[in-house]
This record gives structure tokens, C-alpha cells and sequence, in this order.
């Protein structure tokens, strides 16, 4: 049992997960940093008053945003969690892909390293919108 584990972190999967979870801890450290954008406001008030359809979004927006105000509550870190753990993963699927086309190792972790660091993955796991 502990050999099996030991071999699934030291492949390239556990790795890349590895990578990811140090993204997303990095991106929830940081989160609070800085008020609420003027985005994340209006889907805050819509999370409170859920509806079948609004003109900026559709519903499954609010329904997150409500989920993370059941969780957490008003705090702006919970309130950007899915965002940062969305952006994080993509990392990961993004090295994963590099593997699927056959890179190696190093090429994977590139890969997802490029993905995280990139403007886009940046603003959008900082932000809820």
C-alpha cells in the first residue's frame, strides 16, 4: 500500500496535482489582498437572490457564489475559493494534455507553469466573476 502511493507521487499525475495544489494554495493566500471588484459585487447580491436566468451570467454563476456564501460566509478569500481551486486544476489538465501529446516530464511541468503564470489564469483565479 505505502509503495503504491509512494510511486503515484513520484509520477507524473502526482506531480502535476502536487504542482496544482501549490497553485491554488498560492492563489487563496493571496486573495484577500484587495477588496471586492464591482463584478464580484453584483454576483454577490444576485448569489442572494437566486433566479433561473440573469443578463450578465448564467445560473449556475450565482449558484457557485451561493455555495461559497453558505461555506464561508462574506470573507472575500472564500468568496474567490472556486475561482483559484478552477484555475488551478486547469494547470493541472493543462500538463496532462502536454502528456497526452507526449511530452516528458519537464515539458508537462512547463506547461502547466506556463498555463498558471499566464495573465488570464491569473485574473480570473483572483477573481470571482
Amino acid at each position: 500500500m505505502g509503495r503504491s502511493i509512494t510511486r503515484f507521487w513520484g509520477s507524473d499525475v502526482g506531480i502535476l496535482l502536487c504542482l496544482s495544489a501549490v497553485f491554488a494554495t498560492i492563489h487563496i493566500a493571496t486573495n484577500g489582498q484587495y477588496g471586492f471588484h464591482r463584478d464580484e459585487l453584483q454576483t454577490l447580491d444576485d448569489a442572494r437572490h437566486l433566479d433561473w436566468g440573469f443578463v450578465a451570467y448564467p445560473p449556475i454563476t450565482p449558484l457557485l457564489a451561493r455555495l461559497e456564501l453558505l461555506l464561508f460566509g462574506t470573507s472575500l478569500v472564500g468568496f474567490r475559493f472556486i475561482s483559484a481551486i478552477a484555475v488551478s486544476v486547469g494547470a493541472a489538465f493543462t500538463g496532462l494534455m502536454a502528456r497526452e501529446l507526449g511530452a516528458r516530464r519537464p515539458i508537462q511541468l512547463l506547461a502547466a507553469v506556463a498555463a498558471a503564470i499566464s495573465p488570464f489564469s491569473l485574473g480570473q483565479g483572483a477573481v470571482f466573476q
